[in-house]
């Protein structure tokens, strides 16, 4: 049995005692419980689309991703890194009468090395008759990375350089380097607030963002999360409409809309005012499926 010198001895070794519980607690709690249950996915269009010669096709740079936001003490003091479980970056075309994306290149291995933001990164493109050009380099330069970032392989680094300063071609059969120069000056523009207007009613599976592959979850968790707005992703939550609501009969979206409604007039004041706001794209993309 331990001997005490004093009375306040004892106290302070039972409180030290009890304070090591508590932080190794909440360590615990902090490293099992440190992302969000609730998935987070989107896409980012980068300037320099272009038009092909008829106006039916524009050709552009996208970003995806998908992420579990930090949560708890993970997010202090910085506000925490996320999850991510889709960082990906490509070359797509986008048919204006068919409304049909595709994707025609992968540029992984760049965002891979430094990043698929599109504040990083320059591509230009250029479209032909029977095949579409490009090349990309860092907004910055490649030698920049090289001579003040410790995290980067220069060696990957100058392998993307030397592969993508050369011009590519995509003749929809194959993709190869090409020394032709090539006229990206003087291509027919198509400015980011445009193009995402004509993007906005394309599925997200279309953009390889199918929720329940990139994190696995139950239907009814999905659509819970998303009719009662524990998701605050628009994306994610359109996503689960578009997936998981879309192929419910009419009874159950009937149900599920009941259920929207239902919670609304459960809330009161300020609450559900905010309800109201926050749920009506959601309440009118499920009712356009009837």
């Amino acid at each position: 049995m331990a001997k005490f010198k004093s009375f306040r001895h004892a106290v302070i070794l039972v409180g030290n005692k009890w304070i090591t519980y508590a932080l190794l607690i909440v360590i615990v709690l902090g490293t099992v419980s440190c992302h969000s249950d609730y998935l987070t996915i989107d896409y980012k269009t980068h300037p320099g689309a272009v038009w092909n010669k008829d106006s039916t096709y524009v050709a552009f740079v996208a970003s995806t991703l998908a992420y579990r936001s930090a949560i708890g003490i993970s997010r202090f003091p910085d506000g925490g890194t996320p999850k991510y479980l889709v960082g990906k970056m490509g070359l797509y075309i986008y048919d204006l009468s068919s409304g049909k994306l595709s994707q025609i290149a992968s540029f992984d291995d760049l965002a891979k090395c430094l990043g698929s933001t599109p504040t990083l990164w320059h591509f230009d493109i250029a479209m032909a008759d029977t095949a579409i050009f490009y090349h990309a380099r860092p907004v910055t330069s490649w030698e920049y990375y090289a001579e003040h970032s410790t995290s980067i392989d220069t060696v990957v680094l100058f392998d993307l350089r030397d592969k993508y300063n050369k011009s590519i071609m995509y003749t929809f059969d194959d993709i190869v380097s090409t020394d032709a120069i090539v006229d990206y000056k003087h291509q027919p523009k198509l400015g980011l607030t445009l193009l995402n207007k004509m993007l906005k009613t394309v599925p997200l599976a279309e953009w390889g963002l199918n929720v329940k592959e990139i994190y696995p979850k139950s239907d009814s968790e999905y659509i819970e999360e998303t009719i009662y707005l524990f998701n605050n992703s628009a994306t994610t939550r359109r996503a689960v409409v578009e997936q998981i609501i879309a192929n419910k009969g009419p009874m159950e979206i009937e149900r599920i809309l009941q259920k929207m409604e239902d919670y609304k007039n459960s809330l009161s004041g300020v609450e559900k005012k905010e309800y109201e706001i926050y749920s009506k794209e959601t309440y009118e993309q499920i009712k356009s499926l009837l």
